[in-house]
């Protein structure tokens, strides 16, 4: 579990940030585009099973979803309808980006190795320059690692909340008070709402947030640190540049 956090530790290999936070939410979901000595292989072509699975588990969380939203609409339930359209309409958005990370995955492979090559095969290169590229990296995954782990906390709370509740009503000694829900609005088959199956319901409804969560942190995370990282190579440039018309400054 360790070498997963490694980026968080300081002076760890310049290796070590790159793409840290979407390259682990991504593998930890089975989009992570790959590269490096991957690139050669012919399975990278496609994803790890995980991947349909996540896929297929989002899926029927931004349906089911929708289908209680439009139910509640019809009730005129609106504070209902309006907290099960929102995370609804999030998952929907991360169910399109799982399917152009995958639609484009030899391209987004190439893209980040070619990255990776003119960040890390440099040959001879200025402290100044090295110092550019650390600290680029630096802001990227220190930045990227604060609203995974804040979306991580957050959902956290939010599916325990019921079993929170259900506690404190125990302790309370008023338990025939309690109603079991789930974490998120979802229509269901009345007979997953009921034992035995209903803890497989339930947290079957909680991990669709996190498979939430964790693209959000790789697809969102990839884009902004690729940005991050031609932004350093254009000042590496800036810097190569000034260097050789040093000498002829008056």
């Amino acid at each position: 579990m360790s070498r997963w956090f490694r980026f968080l530790n300081k002076n760890e290999p310049l290796s070590v940030y790159f793409f840290a936070v979407p390259r682990n939410s991504l593998n930890l979901m089975g989009y992570w585009p790959g590269g490096g000595a991957e690139k050669k292989d012919k399975k990278n072509k496609n994803p790890p099973l995980r991947a349909y699975v996540h896929f297929v588990i989002l899926a029927i969380g931004v349906f089911t979803e929708l289908h209680a939203g439009m139910r509640f609409l019809h009730q005129e339930e609106l504070t209902l309808a309006l907290e099960t359209f929102c995370p609804a309409a999030t998952s929907a958005v991360t169910l399109l980006k799982m399917f152009l990370m995958w639609r484009y995955r030899q391209d987004l492979a190439s893209m980040w190795c070619r990255l990776r090559s003119l960040l890390f095969e440099t040959g001879r290169e200025r402290p100044d320059q090295q110092e550019i590229r650390l600290r680029h990296s630096l802001l990227a995954v220190r930045i990227n690692c604060w609203p995974v782990s804040a979306g991580f906390l957050t959902g956290s709370i939010y599916n325990i909340k019921p079993v929170m509740i259900a506690l404190v009503l125990y302790l309370q000694q008023r338990s025939d008070e309690n109603v079991w829900v789930t974490p998120y609005n979802m229509t269901m088959p009345p007979f997953l709402l009921k034992s035995p199956f209903f803890p497989f319901t339930y947290l079957f409804t909680a991990y669709t947030g996190y498979v939430t969560i964790f693209m959000f942190g790789g697809c969102d995370g990839f884009y902004f640190e690729f940005c991050s990282h031609v932004s350093a190579l254009f000042e590496i440039l800036q810097s190569e540049t000034k260097a050789i018309f040093k000498p002829y400054k008056d």
